[in-house]
């Protein structure tokens, strides 16, 4: 799926005038650009894209809509560090980016140059520093971000961004591990709240569980519950009927109708989690509390949001299959 990636989307993701808007054009952008493996994609996408997403991180921060600049934080990391494990070429594409007439993309790209082209990223935030003075923006950040680099306090993204990551199925299945973390929840949510759902809704489509008529009762309450269950059951068979009449092809188009629905709720609900979904202003904690008492947060404050995460495990899965 190829989306065009310029100024239009910047403007609609970051324009007031459709704030109620700004939350489903996010998730579109997100969701349906991003899952897409990063090392199928060219440097030029790779830098296309991250130069875009740093100008609309830049410009939600400047109007305070902290979780929805987190959010495209998250991105800049991910795409980041697929160019920077590509070698000098990428690197190359990376050091283009600290010419952009956007402070914020220059900004980015002088810090991930630090691990490769030192001088030339020093260069940059000094500009950025002298150039944006006040407050505590853009120019404070960077002014902050060179003088612990000097001193040696500052990680670099390989540093603390670019871990190996383990499949998602294997984390979850080493018995020794009984540690809940982010990625094990997404799987979860992906294993039971998506593919159980549609295996079992699929099954009743095939073959209706249909409860045996009961005798006649002359309690009302009894009544018009076998009238809802017989209501219920006449229901379902017409469902099953018309499923399995579909040729196999057309009843898997079903299948997969059923698939995007269940993913797509529970994306929607991750992001909500994640605070890029709705009205509300903030993002929730998500803590697990393992049968020792263990308490541990699911989604903490700098770390990978849910609702990525969740499309991770999908995209694996569409790859598996």
């Amino acid at each position: 799926m190829q989306v065009p990636i310029n100024d239009q989307i910047v403007e609609v993701l970051t324009s007031p005038k459709v704030e109620g808007k700004l939350t489903r054009s996010h998730l579109l952008y997100s969701w349906a650009i991003m899952p897409k493996k990063y090392a199928l994609c060219s440097d030029e996408e790779l830098l296309q894209m991250l130069e875009t997403s740093a100008r609309i991180q830049g410009q939600l921060e400047e109007k305070g809509s902290v979780g929805k600049a987190n959010s495209q934080h998250g991105i800049m990391v991910k795409l980041s560090c697929e160019l920077i494990r590509r070698g000098n070429s990428a690197q190359q594409g990376i050091l283009s980016l600290l010419k952009s007439g956007d402070p914020h993309v220059r900004a980015w790209a002088a810090f991930l140059a630090l691990e490769f082209d030192a001088s030339k990223g020093e260069e940059v935030l000094e500009e950025i520093a002298q150039d944006f003075p006040r407050g505590l923006g853009l120019g404070f950040s960077a002014k902050v971000s060179l003088e612990r680099w000097r001193k040696g306090e500052l990680r670099t993204l390989s540093q603390w961004g670019c871990k190996g990551k383990e499949s998602h199925s294997s984390q979850l299945a080493r018995k020794d591990d009984r540690q809940m973390d982010g990625r094990k929840f997404a799987l979860m949510a992906k294993q039971y709240a998506v593919d159980g759902v549609v295996k079992e809704v699929v099954n009743e489509l095939k073959g209706p569980r249909l409860q045996k008529k009961s005798k006649e009762s002359s309690s009302p309450v009894e009544q018009s519950i076998s009238k809802w269950i017989s209501s219920h059951a006449l229901v379902a068979k017409k469902r099953s009927e018309w499923f399995n009449q579909l040729p196999k092809e057309e009843q898997g188009i079903v299948k997969e109708i059923l698939e995007n629905c269940a993913e797509m709720s529970v994306a929607n609900f991750f992001c909500l989690l994640d605070g890029v979904g709705g009205p509300y202003e903030g993002v929730f904690e998500i803590v697990a509390i393992g049968h020792d008492d263990r308490r541990e947060v699911l989604n903490p404050e700098n770390s990978d949001m849910l609702h990525d995460l969740f499309s991770e495990v999908c995209e694996e899965n569409r790859n598996k299959n």
